[in-house]
């Protein structure tokens, strides 16, 4: 049975957002996690220039690849989908180069934007976007909802080394990153902290790790010290360390991402 997400959460995470005139989705978007429970947890790197559109799939980690990252098989990202894309007012049609010949669900990329359906209805705002539609999967209707952020083309990795080593749940990290990038200063300083991790989270997910993190340079052996602190509870004052981002931050945003978190997963 798919889990329909309650409409309230979407417009919790999109914010007050209208549909607005859609001239251009050019640049590079993030999709984290899959709201409906569809498909594994997954982060979607979308880039999309000059009417065309390609997107790759960092899928959560198999137990397999878990153990043996660098085995055949696991190496990430996936490429999910590529085609042509057309932009109306409050829709954007997507064609694919070629077409899915994937069964679902047992294949280890879903394309949602290459799927049957016609075209997308789009709700943006700022750097925003909710697409949604219906899909025919197997012969079945199925409700597709994807929130998009527009991000600089780097942080899909970043963020998918640092969900992974930290052991988070890339489903569950949905409210956590939507909420923060909802707020540019937040986000800055989410988005500089994985930047600042990026070469010893992602030596580490390869299971490759410099035996001593001074070596990453005097800003990741820091970051990697503060985080361990963090972890132990010393935290900033007046904050809340997220445990589905491994990231704190001040006790409302916390709020406002558990109560998120409690309507889409029930705690």
């Amino acid at each position: 049975m798919y889990r329909i997400v309650p409409t309230a959460v979407f417009a919790a995470l999109v914010g007050a957002a209208l549909p607005a005139q859609a001239q251009t989705l050019d640049g590079h978007w993030m999709a984290v996690g899959d709201m409906l429970g569809l498909a594994p947890g997954n982060i979607e790197a979308l880039t999309i220039e000059g009417g065309h559109a390609a997107s790759v799939l960092w899928r959560a980690p198999t137990e397999a690849c878990a153990a043996s990252p660098a085995a055949e098989g696991c190496a990430m990202p996936l490429p999910s989908a590529s085609g042509a894309i057309s932009v109306e007012a409050v829709t954007f049609e997507f064609t694919a180069d070629e077409a899915d010949a994937s069964p679902f669900p047992d294949v280890a990329t879903w394309p949602f934007l290459a799927l049957p359906g016609g075209a997308w209805s789009i709700i943006s705002q700022d750097r925003r976007l909710m697409a949604m539609r219906e899909a025919s999967v197997n012969g079945n209707s199925v409700p597709l909802m994807r929130i998009w952020l527009q991000v600089a083309p780097e942080v899909p990795e970043q963020l998918y080394d640092y969900l992974t080593v930290g052991g988070r749940d890339i489903a569950r990290s949905i409210c956590g990153v939507t909420t923060l990038h909802a707020d540019a200063a937040l986000w800055q300083g989410f988005t500089a902290h994985l930047a600042t991790l990026s070469a010893p989270m992602h030596d580490m997910r390869l299971g490759t790790p410099q035996a001593d993190p001074s070596r990453y340079g005097p800003q990741a052996a820091q970051a990697l010290h503060q985080m361990a602190a963090w972890i132990q509870g010393d935290l900033p004052e007046g904050s809340v360390m997220v445990a589905d981002i491994l990231y704190p931050v001040p006790a409302a945003t916390a709020a406002a991402i558990a109560d998120c978190t409690t309507r889409l997963f029930g705690s």
